[in-house]
């Protein structure tokens, strides 16, 4: 999700998102589960920024979202990094509102260099 997204939705319902993270603790090492969690708190961000625009957009993305990754769950490292995460944007909307937007970038820029890795170990 971009940044400001995270960011915008986190100020006005850290709650629902704090709820909504909360339910991290309890995913199993599935794929499938890390895909659809990490789906559904990306839509509700989107819904939550209020801006219609940003779920309309996510919307058009939904199937590549989900076939991409399932395979990228596949991995431990990918999944370790989301919990890692999810346990961190928790932390910022309790604690710290103004890092949000830096806790979601630092960890889109985590998953290109995983997804690159991934990418780098089918073409060898």
């Amino acid at each position: 999700m971009l940044p400001c997204v995270a960011g915008r939705a986190a100020i006005l319902q850290p709650e629902i998102l704090l709820g909504y993270l909360s339910g991290a603790q309890n995913l199993s090492e599935d794929a499938g589960d890390f895909s659809d969690f990490d789906w559904k708190l990306q839509m509700l961000m989107a819904r939550h920024s209020q801006n219609p625009v940003f779920s309309m957009i996510l919307n058009d993305f939904g199937q590549i979202f989900a076939n991409m990754a399932r395979q990228y769950f596949q991995l431990d490292t990918a999944r370790r990094a989301s919990l890692a995460f999810y346990q961190e944007l928790a932390r910022a909307i309790e604690n710290h509102l103004h890092t949000v937007e830096d806790v979601v970038k630092k960890a889109m820029e985590q998953s290109i260099l995983i997804w690159e890795g991934v990418n780098y170990e089918r073409r060898c």
